[in-house]
């Protein structure tokens, strides 16, 4: 039975083992862009471990080009990250400085909270400007050009490319993984190449990474921050096991072995094979960033029939009743940021409708990768827009 159903069946320890200590270990892009958005202590630890391993280290083409695409995006959106904590901060600051709100609390309290809140904002503003300056001197691109040096791998040609955006037409209809859960990506972008690099893009990984394997005949590690079902299989909401497909393609195709890992996985096995337990504080982080994005990704995907649940999180977070006026006035907010996305959305296609020679790569790359992330928040506003809608529906009908 196993040997007609083996890609169902779990690894042993055993063959997992010797997986481990001959494979080549691929990084998806959101593994080298997360480099931006942990802590300084995990980016050094993940850097450090993935040194350990530099010279089985591998990365597909398209894996490259998603990055120098995003990398800018990432930066200035963490910078925003930094302004918003340090309103926090400032809004904190002054709830304690306001004698009416903490009567109660002594001026000598009162000086040393203020002086801490000053610490922290400083430390904000300083650690600011410094990821601001990455976009032009950046140690993290650096540290991630030593570590794949040639080992990147070539670009697919045209020819190959159209092949595959023909395979992943009727591989998405059937949802056969990877990349089904991209079907929407790029769709607004005037330039049908790029459209069909966004939408298979992890398709065009998968391929990559199937030919780097055949031809050099070595089993995979594949480590990737995603968390979608056409990666993964799910069990009770867990992500537990790469999907069953991929693995028997994979086998199938290049008669080697494949296996895949999230990054606070792939630390704690490495952990284990470099006999150094000193990751713990890495690996909280990581897990504590992807119960936040799995929330993000959870509310998104709230509809109707998670009216209550919605009800409830809508009054808890914002202690507001849960009325048709409060609705509506999401639904007029949300209506509002779409135009001005689509506004956006067209200046960004006009100054690519005047042509692209005298556009610098780097610019080019940062209008690409705005574009993907307005089509995706577009997209997010779509599905709110709806879910509010089929709520007031609701409360229309119950009244």
């Amino acid at each position: 039975m196993y040997d007609k159903f083996y890609f169902y069946y779990p690894l042993n320890e055993d063959k997992l083992k010797k997986i481990w200590e001959t494979c080549t270990f691929i990084v998806d892009t959101n593994i080298l862009l997360n480099l931006y958005r942990y802590s300084d202590n995990t980016r050094n630890t993940f850097l450090k471990i993935l040194k350990k391993y530099k010279e089985r280290l591998w990365l597909p083409h398209r894996v490259g080009e998603e990055f120098f695409a995003n990398r800018v995006e990432v930066i200035s959106k963490q910078e925003e990250t930094y302004n918003d904590a340090i309103k926090e901060i400032t809004s904190l600051e002054e709830l304690f400085d306001n004698e009416r709100n903490h009567p109660f609390l002594s001026d000598k309290t009162r000086k040393d909270a203020n002086e801490i809140f000053d610490d922290i904002k400083k430390e904000l503003k300083n650690n600011k400007k410094t990821h601001k300056e990455r976009i032009n001197r950046d140690p993290i691109l650096k540290e991630i050009t030593c570590l794949f040096n040639n080992k990147v791998g070539e670009e697919y040609e045209t020819t190959i490319l159209e092949e595959i955006f023909k395979t992943g037409k009727k591989r998405y209809e059937q949802q056969i993984p990877p990349g089904y859960k991209d079907k929407d990506k790029g769709k607004n972008c005037s330039l049908e190449l790029q459209q069909n690099k966004m939408k298979y893009g992890d398709l065009i990984i998968w391929n990559q990474i199937l030919d780097y394997a055949k031809k050099e005949e070595k089993d995979v590690i594949f480590i990737t921050d995603e968390n979608k079902e056409d990666w993964w299989k799910f069990f009770s909401g867990q992500k537990f096991a790469p999907r069953p497909e991929l693995i028997e393609e994979f086998c199938s195709t290049t008669k080697r072995f494949f296996h895949m890992y999230r990054p606070d996985r792939f630390i704690e096995f490495a952990s284990k094979d470099l006999k150094d337990d000193a990751y713990n504080k890495t690996i909280n982080e990581i897990r504590k960033m992807e119960k936040i994005r799995n929330k993000q990704t959870h509310d998104l995907d709230l509809n109707i029939e998670g009216n209550e649940a919605l009800r409830y999180n809508i009054e808890i977070q914002n202690d507001t009743p849960f009325n048709k006026n409060y609705i509506n006035h999401h639904i007029h907010k949300l209506q509002r940021k779409k135009a001005q996305l689509y506004s956006e959305l067209k200046e960004f296609n006009n100054i690519l409708g005047g042509g692209i020679k005298n556009i610098e790569q780097e610019e080019l790359n940062m209008i690409f990768s705005k574009i993907d992330k307005i089509e995706n928040t577009l997209s997010n506003i779509d599905k709110e827009l709806s879910m509010f809608q089929n709520i007031l529906n609701t409360l229309e009908l119950d009244n």
